[in-house]
């Protein structure tokens, strides 16, 4: 299997290792959106240039891919673009340190939402794995029991717990006993926040 990534074609190239994070970047990533995103550049390659400004070759906009391109250099991956070997496609803006902050900030601030039943569309169609669609399983998870549950208030957990009857000669039937908890919420996040650490824990949970 190929382990060079292919690249989208621009104007310009740089080397990986020149390319520098911006240390005031305001977002952070999860590790596990960063590996559905190193994922992601591994199957479809890295199909959108990253924004770098003339300063030190500082990422206004990609910091996270960066990272993630990094990682997987590390991993054996390679980035090469005709005989450039690591590079990577860039966009390079030659701005005073005010604008630079004032782009940095407005790339990582997202204008638009999801709209639950396209995004839920959408999902279904794709028809991959979480990670290879850029969400976590936990994400996907979460949006599917708030678009399908959005209007449900309580939570419904059964616990089985099995008891044996003992003894040689003893043919008594097996009994099972069933618990059954009901806890209600006036907040949908709360409610989705103990379904899945319920859930995760091995409990038969029923909104």
């Amino acid at each position: 299997m190929s382990k060079v990534v292919e690249l989208c074609h621009v104007h310009n190239y740089i080397k990986i290792a020149d390319l520098n994070l911006h240390p005031a970047n305001p977002r952070r990533i999860s590790r596990d959106r960063l590996d559905a995103m190193k994922l992601s550049i591994v199957e479809r390659g890295f199909y959108e240039p990253i924004l770098v400004w003339t300063k030190d070759n500082i990422v206004l906009s990609g910091n996270h891919r960066l990272q993630a391109v990094k990682e997987l250099i590390q991993e054996g991956y390679t980035f090469n673009f005709n005989n450039k070997k690591n590079v990577l496609p860039v966009v390079i803006e030659d701005v005073d340190e005010e604008q630079a902050m004032a782009i940095l900030l407005e790339t990582n601030n997202h204008y638009a939402e999801w709209v639950d039943d396209l995004l839920q569309k959408a999902i279904t169609e794709a028809g991959k794995a979480p990670l290879s669609i850029g969400f976590s399983q936990v994400e996907i998870d979460r949006f599917i029991f708030k678009t399908t549950q959005d209007a449900e208030k309580a939570i419904h957990v059964s616990e089985h717990e099995r008891v044996v009857g003992g003894g040689d000669d003893d043919d008594e039937e097996e009994k099972e006993q069933k618990l059954t908890l009901t806890v209600s919420f006036d907040c949908d996040d709360k409610q989705q926040e103990l379904f899945l650490e319920l859930r995760d824990r091995g409990y038969k949970v029923k909104a």
